[in-house]
């Protein structure tokens, strides 16, 4: 078996973000699964063929970008990053247990990469920084959404009124994919530029207590935050559901799970393919669908840093695990943005 990195290593003895801490993984599996058919039933989620038929066919855009990535076929948000900010949009969470929040600020700035550059949205990204380790720098102009503000929205969702936040909700680590979910479509997103006082971020120092709302952060930044709503999300449910998803929709996608990974072998002209192996009570991003040497892999991205994984922050999967992992864990997309109203191009990073 090829060697794990070190930080896969540790991995195992430490305490992740996905869920409730004192509960074992399936339970939070099942409390995952809960709050998803919650928030289908209360139409949250979009029927995905639905969405495939009025995405209807690809741009030339689409078509003229696709043809430059290195694969035979699919999709690939680390590329379209790379145009934008000529680096990914990683978000270094450790050592706080926070990667629902970090995680989905990740795939977030991907998307709005994504909106801009490939759909010709009109709008503006909500900065053009963006640090290649991923580090929590005082980055205001940050492309990159501020991650206590929607992780804490998600976090305190038992607290929402309809109106606002009332109270303080639980300032441990830990949360779930569907209620990051509600939040970006309740409560939405906010920028680095439009926090009071902002000193450090996208991943403040104090996101703990943006976590639980300790000093009423989410109901003063509510204002912004309703401006910059997530308009639909899917839920993903398959492997056919992630290829429409990824590489018709181009939606990336969280996904949380009890699953770990480990590197299996290594193929030439793609990466790190891994395995399953073990435990992490994790959320993750899926940024990739493709086909290569006539196999499909999908790219999960991680936000443990640049020596996180063979690769660094990602590593692959066949599609085929990525089917079984979908059927044991809780997927969903982030589907379109409302970013900031575009007046001018960006200075791109040139």
């Amino acid at each position: 078996m090829a060697s794990m990195t070190q930080i896969e290593i540790s991995a195992a003895d430490k305490q992740f973000g996905w869920g409730d801490r004192n509960d074992p993984i399936l339970h939070r599996y099942f409390k995952e699964r809960l709050a998803a058919d919650q928030n289908e039933d209360i139409g949250l989620y979009a029927d995905i063929p639905e969405l495939v038929v009025a995405k209807g066919e690809e741009s030339p855009m689409e078509i003229h970008v696709r043809s430059k990535m290195p694969y035979d076929d699919g999709w690939d948000f680390d590329v379209v990053d790379r145009l934008l900010w000529g680096s990914v949009p990683y978000v270094n969470q450790n050592p706080i247990g926070s990667c629902v929040g970090a995680g989905s600020a990740s795939a977030v700035a991907s998307k709005s990469a994504q909106e801009i550059l490939i759909e010709g949205d009109p709008e503006n990204p909500f900065g053009m920084e963006v640090d290649a380790d991923g580090r929590n720098t005082a980055m205001k102009d940050c492309g990159i959404p501020f991650v206590g503000y929607h992780y804490g929205c998600g976090k305190t969702k038992s607290k929402w009124d309809g109106k606002r936040f009332n109270g303080r909700g639980s300032c441990g680590d830990g949360s779930y994919c569907s209620a990051q979910i509600w939040a970006l479509r309740t409560t939405g997103v906010i920028a680095c530029s439009e926090v009071k006082g902002f000193k450090k971020g996208p991943q403040s120092d104090d996101v703990r207590s943006w976590g639980c709302n300790r000093n009423n952060e989410l109901n003063d930044h509510l204002e912004f935050g309703k401006k910059h709503l997530m308009q639909n999300t899917t839920r993903v449910r398959s492997a056919d559901d992630l290829q429409n998803v990824v590489c018709v929709l181009k939606q990336p996608c969280m996904i949380c799970s009890g699953w770990a990974f480990a590197p299996d072998y290594y193929e030439d002209g793609l990466g790190w393919v891994y395995k399953k192996r073990g435990s992490w009570a994790h959320n993750m991003s899926i940024v990739a669908v493709v086909l290569f040497k006539n196999k499909w892999y999908v790219k999960v991205r991680n936000q443990w840093g640049p020596q996180a994984h063979k690769d660094g922050w990602h590593f692959w999967i066949s599609l085929d695990l990525a089917d079984s992992w979908m059927r044991q864990a809780e997927c969903q997309s982030i589907g379109e943005l409302s970013l900031f109203p575009s007046v001018s191009v960006p200075d791109f990073p040139f």
